[in-house]
C-alpha cells in the first residue's frame, strides 16, 4: 500500500494472475491510492495509458482476489457505493475475547498452518485445469449457492456481496471433494454474519435516507 500509485499493485496482479494478492496494513497507504485500487482491482485490468508515440497501450488484464489487513476497514477510505460492494469485511477478534484458552487455540492453529499449508491450493488449481469441461457446471452451482444465500434478504448490497460468499463456498465444496477433512459450515456462517454486520456501514444510500 506504500506505492506512489495504483500502477505497481495492478502490475503485480497481472503478473501473478489468478493467485491471490495480499496487501497488508492499510494504515500505511495513501487514502487516495487505496480508494483507486478498490475500483481498479475490481475491474480486472490496468488503467488505460497513452503511448509516447501516440495511441493507447494494451491494458494488462487479470482475474484475482485481494486480501487486505489493517486496523481500519478498507471501506473507510471510500464512501462510494460501488467500491464498498466489492469488499467482504471481517471484523472483530477471530478467537474471541482475550483469554488463556483462546491464546492456546490461536497458537495451535498457527503451528498447524505452518506445518500443513500449501497442499490443497495447488491440488485445487490442478483439478480445475484438468476439468475444464466441468466449468459450466461450476458456474451453475455458483448461481445455485448465491440464490440460497440471498433467500430472504432485502438489501441489494447484501445480495451483491453474497455472490462473493458463494465463490468461497463453492471453493470449499471442491476442496472437500478433493479430500479436505472437516466442515466449512462455520466459516460460511461467519461470512454471512459479517455481511449482515457490515451492511449498515456499506449501504450509503440507506444511511443517507435514514438521516
Amino acid at each position: 500500500w506504500q506505492s506512489a500509485g495504483t500502477t505497481a499493485p495492478l502490475y503485480l496482479a497481472w503478473l501473478i494472475q489468478s493467485a491471490p494478492l495480499f496487501m497488508d496494513e492499510t494504515k500505511q497507504g495513501k487514502p487516495e491510492v487505496i480508494k483507486s485500487m478498490m475500483y481498479a482491482f475490481g475491474s480486472g485490468q490496468d488503467t488505460l495509458r497513452g503511448k509516447s508515440a501516440g495511441g493507447v497501450r494494451t491494458s494488462k488484464r487479470f482475474r484475482s482476489v485481494m486480501l487486505s489487513t489493517g486496523e481500519s476497514p478498507i471501506t473507510s477510505f471510500s464512501h462510494d457505493q460501488g467500491a464498498r460492494a466489492r469488499c467482504l469485511l471481517l471484523n472483530g477478534e477471530p478467537f474471541g475475547s482475550p483469554s488463556e484458552e483462546n491464546r492456546v487455540a490461536a497458537d495451535e492453529m498457527k503451528r498447524a498452518l505452518m506445518e500443513h499449508h500449501g497442499h490443497m491450493g495447488p491440488l485445487l488449481v490442478q483439478h480445475l485445469i484438468d476439468n475444464r469441461a466441468g466449468w459450466p457446471a461450476l458456474r451453475a452451482r455458483h448461481a445455485e449457492l448465491t440464490l440460497g444465500l440471498v433467500s430472504g434478504l432485502k438489501s441489494a448490497m447484501s445480495m451483491r456481496l453474497m455472490e462473493h460468499v458463494a465463490v468461497i463456498q463453492l471453493a470449499a465444496e471442491l476442496l472437500h471433494q478433493l479430500g479436505l477433512p472437516g466442515s466449512s459450515d462455520d466459516a460460511i456462517d461467519a461470512l454471512v454474519r459479517a455481511v449482515s454486520r457490515g451492511e449498515p456501514d456499506s449501504d450509503q444510500p440507506r444511511q443517507a435516507a435514514q438521516q
